[in-house]
């Protein structure tokens, strides 16, 4: 495992120093290929790695607006949640969430993941949080 994230974080750095030379975003040939996309990407490999303290700290990194593609923004969001419930911090979870729904309700509805953290969240957070969370189950139809 050690190697792998090594051998992961070696091209993910590749990868941002190429999109750091770009000009901006862009969706050159449909790659949507963009510093702030790979920062998205190191995001969810952070979060496959179980490095959620990492990944929180780098979500501040993202800017959404310049990933262009409402799936890909959705994404970001839910790996947030991901980031965000894994280190317990369940209010930022929903803000993320909330976040998803307005780029994307659809997206919500058929992620499995996102009912995966739904039900981590309703198990976990305190009660305020849960209500907040229940209300956007409703409005987007996750069957949790």
């Amino acid at each position: 495992m050690a190697q792998d994230s090594s051998s992961a974080r070696t091209l993910l750095d590749e990868a941002e120093r190429a999109g750091a030379r770009l000009d901006g975003p862009a969706n050159h040939q449909w790659t949507a290929f963009c510093l702030d996309n790979v920062l998205a990407h190191h995001l969810a490999v952070e979060i496959l790695l179980g490095n959620a303290g990492t990944a929180v700290e780098n979500l501040q990194r993202i800017k959404l607006d310049n990933l262009g593609i409402a799936e890909r923004k959705a994404t970001a969001c839910i790996d947030a949640t991901r980031a965000y419930t894994q280190s317990g911090k369940h209010d930022p979870a929903v803000t993320a969430l909330l976040a998803a729904e307005q780029i994307s309700p659809a997206e919500l509805r058929v992620r499995p993941v996102v009912r995966e953290l739904v039900q981590q969240i309703r198990t976990a957070a305190p009660a305020s949080v849960r209500g907040e969370l229940n209300a956007l189950v409703d409005r987007v139809g996750i069957a949790a």
